[in-house]
């Protein structure tokens, strides 16, 4: 039990990411580990949906070969970002039993966050199936 209260503490505290989102998406994780594993698939989920809306922008592009070329390389940098981004944050917190969990919920936040990015550029105002992703 008091594992379970410092560990809301620390993560309410100190966190630099939201997680807010591990007590909603992870709710019966009561270790950091648990709630890194928790988050882990959280992420693969994130993915899938991220790559749903990728592909809807892509298809509304059409044959507009400069505006696909132009979004895949938006897209890597985007990757190249939230590797380092999410990479400092594992380092600011390592050695720390903390690091994982804090680097793994920065790349959820990304993802979400570059998901409905996506979403308010390229499918907002058109004819896309695709609603506004949840955060």
């Amino acid at each position: 039990m008091m594992k379970t209260i410092v560990l809301s503490i620390l993560l309410s505290t100190f966190s630099p990411v939201s997680f807010g989102a591990s007590d909603t998406l992870c709710p019966n994780a009561k270790t950091s580990r648990e709630i890194e594993q928790c988050l882990s698939g959280e992420l693969q989920k994130a993915e899938k949906v991220l790559e749903r809306y990728l592909s809807e922008a892509r298809r509304l592009m059409g044959d507009n070969r400069d505006a696909l070329v132009s979004l895949e390389a938006a897209q890597s940098a985007w990757s190249t970002y939230q590797q380092a981004d999410c990479m400092a944050v594992y380092k600011y917190f390592y050695p720390g039993s903390m690091a994982g969990l804090q680097m793994v919920g920065c790349k959820v936040q990304l993802v979400h966050q570059r998901t409905h990015d996506l979403w308010e550029t390229y499918l907002r105002n058109s004819t896309s199936p695709l609603s506004e992703p949840k955060q």
